[in-house]
């Protein structure tokens, strides 16, 4: 979800299929190390030679920016709010831009459960559980699965592709 926002971000179109597994390929290497690679990076320095990856040299770019432009204003600037920098605990570039990833992220899925709670409402779909990229819906049994299917549409629209599970209870999705 997060190399999703950045992506939209950054202006870097990405594919529909797995992002994790596309920079691994990028990398050389297998979908868990090439996770690890991308989540330092995205959270830490980008050396010059990844750089060089358009995604990764975009970011870069943009993390620069949004640093400069926070340091200026003593704020970052959200889609909804302003945090002081000074709310921000040992302040550096990559820490201001993980508060915005996670502000976006948050905002995200605040925008698509509102669009989702007429429906959810109407057909007794219970919103059990929401926790950063998951939510967790208790469906009774006699709702038809083109209601599902729009519920998908919600959440997957912006370019947000999501796996999805069911079962008979939690602990058997």
């Amino acid at each position: 979800y997060h190399l999703r926002i950045i992506g939209n971000l950054i202006g870097i179109d990405l594919p529909q299929s797995s992002v994790h597994q596309w920079l691994a390929d990028i990398y050389g290497v297998g979908y868990s190390e090439g996770k690890s690679i991308t989540f330092q990076l995205i959270y830490n320095d980008i050396p010059d030679e990844l750089a060089e990856i358009p995604y990764f040299g975009k970011l870069r770019e943009y993390i620069s920016n949004l640093w400069n432009r926070t340091i200026a204003d003593g704020y970052l600037s959200t889609k909804h709010r302003k945090i002081p920098l000074e709310w921000i605990e040992s302040p550096n570039p990559h820490k201001v831009f993980n508060y915005l990833i996670q502000n976006t992220e948050t905002v995200l899925n605040i925008e698509k459960i509102k669009q989702l709670i007429p429906i959810i409402d109407q057909y007794k779909i219970e919103l059990n559980l929401y926790v950063y990229d998951s939510m967790l819906f208790s469906i009774p049994t006699d709702v038809d699965r083109n209601i599902i299917t729009q519920m998908k549409a919600i959440i997957e629209c912006g370019g947000y592709p999501i796996k999805a599970s069911w079962g008979i209870d939690y602990g058997k999705l």
